[in-house]
């Protein structure tokens, strides 16, 4: 059972590790060429790391007495999915907070994925802008289409800009 519960340790370890790791080295900070950076709220990342305590209390409880948690086979199974759901969707919603972005720059948008991997768009190939669900605005050209979504205050602005410099009338 300790081996089980080191290698739990260990993955859980690795998951934030990449995580901060991504969130270090691909995290887009604005520079002064950009007119804005769109991002999802910080409350986003707050409930990933809510999501990361949770996993780390019951890791924690796990080590500290296991005979609570792990009574049967299934019992293990289940709180190792648990622990492991919750890891990887706290370091979703650290990335999808932290990392993805997009960058309104004076020529185009650049849009980065939770990966930090970048897409761009020309204003001048814009051809729709068009209200979503949600509170997100698709943005289209002839062969891209990106899905803007963020902050609503930032989203706003965002909506203002794109519509007065980039549809042609």
């Amino acid at each position: 059972m300790n081996a089980v519960l080191y290698l739990i340790a260990f993955v859980a370890f690795a998951i934030v590790s990449a995580t901060f790791e991504v969130v270090g080295k691909r995290r887009y900070r604005k520079i002064t060429k950009d007119v804005l950076v769109l991002r999802e709220t910080l409350f986003t990342a707050v409930l990933g790391a809510a999501l990361w305590g949770e996993a780390m209390v019951l890791l924690y409880w796990s080590f500290a007495d296991g005979s609570r948690l792990f009574t049967s086979r299934n019992a293990v199974v289940n709180t190792v999915i648990f622990l492991l759901v919750s890891l990887l969707l706290g370091s979703f919603l650290m990335l999808y907070s932290l990392v993805k972005c997009y960058v309104l720059t004076l020529t185009g948008i650049s849009a980065f994925d939770i990966f930090g991997r970048k897409r761009q768009i020309l204003y001048q190939d814009i051809t729709k802008i068009t209200a979503l669900t949600g509170k997100r605005w698709s943005v289209e050209t002839s062969s891209v289409k990106i899905i803007l979504g963020g902050e609503r205050r930032q989203m706003n602005e965002t909506v203002k800009y794109l519509k007065k410099n980039c549809l042609k009338d």
